[in-house]
């Protein structure tokens, strides 16, 4: 598979550890509620925490974070800024997502690309084996992501439920049928 199509591993790789340290700082920032008065017994606590994890957002601790994940990744990160994605214990899954690069318009896609694609979402393979290493192999399943991002990109006939694998049975039957679909110009 052409280089440009894939995710840009090699970068993630460089740059995980002090995005990783980053995105601790930043959950931290966002999971600090220690400036306020938490009720632990009433029933409305969890959704103050929420509200007070949103507005710890909004500080410019936080922008500082967003500031040198920008200067870090060299790229926007406002899509990033979504309080569901970064209230979470796990730093190293945001990170990993902030890291992976987007996918780009490819003008000559080939038919056999395309196939090679949908195989990568039909193994649920996404790795070569000189692509493993612990930051990657441990997130690829987000690579799935990646990938189908790539194809509505690319392929008008594109839809998502083409992949919904209880309602397709796509495992099963459906992966020449689908390349066909997506193909079809």
């Amino acid at each position: 598979m052409r280089k440009e199509l894939k995710p840009n591993l090699e970068f993630i790789e460089r740059i995980f550890p002090k995005v990783n340290e980053l995105t601790k700082k930043g959950i931290m920032i966002i999971s600090d509620c220690s400036s306020y008065k938490i009720d632990l017994f009433s029933e409305d606590r969890l959704q103050r925490i929420i509200n007070i994890a949103k507005e710890n957002l909004e500080s410019n601790s936080f922008k500082i974070i967003e500031k040198e994940l920008e200067n870090i990744i060299g790229k926007d990160i406002a899509k990033y800024h979504n309080i569901n994605l970064w209230f979470r214990p796990d730093s190293e899954f945001v990170a990993f997502k902030i890291c992976l690069s987007d996918p780009i318009k490819i003008n000559n896609f080939k038919k056999e690309e395309l196939k090679e694609i949908i195989t990568k979402i039909w193994k649920r393979s996404f790795l070569e084996k000189d692509e493993l290493n612990y930051y990657i192999s441990k997130f690829s399943y987000q690579l799935i992501y990646y990938y189908k991002e790539l194809l509505k990109l690319n392929f008008e006939n594109y839809k998502p439920e083409y992949f919904e694998y209880e309602r397709s049975h796509f495992f099963d039957d459906n992966r020449e049928e689908i390349i066909n679909k997506i193909w079809n110009k």
